[in-house]
């Protein structure tokens, strides 16, 4: 089912982003992981930017980017990484990146505190502001 992006783009904010995250959770709700990766890679880029970007802040409040990375979702990080750049929050970009790299290194007390440079960048970068434009400015291209 194709989302009515004419009436998406009346949505700001929260509410656009409470309105993408439920049409992506139910494109890749209960799917397994390879399909699900596959699937993500098809979807049009507010709902994916939106179903990353949602994982990577939930890990990460849930419990630090080693959460993030332990659970199944860190293997979005590039892509993670690449929509921050899309956005302009390169701080969190770099951050998420050189958590990548520890994270394949195994290094766990270099993830805490990459953490706690995470949440520095997020406040630097102002990102959700970011996001928030960045998704109505997606949402009104699809919308024509």
């Amino acid at each position: 089912m194709t989302p009515d992006w004419k009436l998406l783009a009346g949505l700001t904010g929260d509410d656009l982003q409470m309105a993408l995250l439920t049409e992506a959770d139910a494109i890749l709700e209960g799917e397994p992981g390879p399909e699900e990766d596959r699937l993500l890679l098809t979807m049009p880029e507010p709902l994916r930017a939106m179903w990353i970007i949602n994982w990577l802040d939930y890990e990460v409040c849930q419990g630090s980017l080693l959460a993030y990375f332990f659970n199944s979702h860190g293997r979005h990080a590039p892509l993670a990484a690449a929509l921050l750049r899309r956005i302009s929050a390169h701080r969190m970009a770099d951050v998420v990146a050189k958590a990548t790299a520890s994270y394949e290194r195994t290094s766990a007390e270099d993830l805490s505190q990459l953490t706690d440079r995470y949440w520095q960048a997020a406040k630097d970068d102002n990102w959700c502001s970011k996001l928030d434009a960045y998704l109505g400015e997606q949402v009104r291209l699809l919308a024509g």
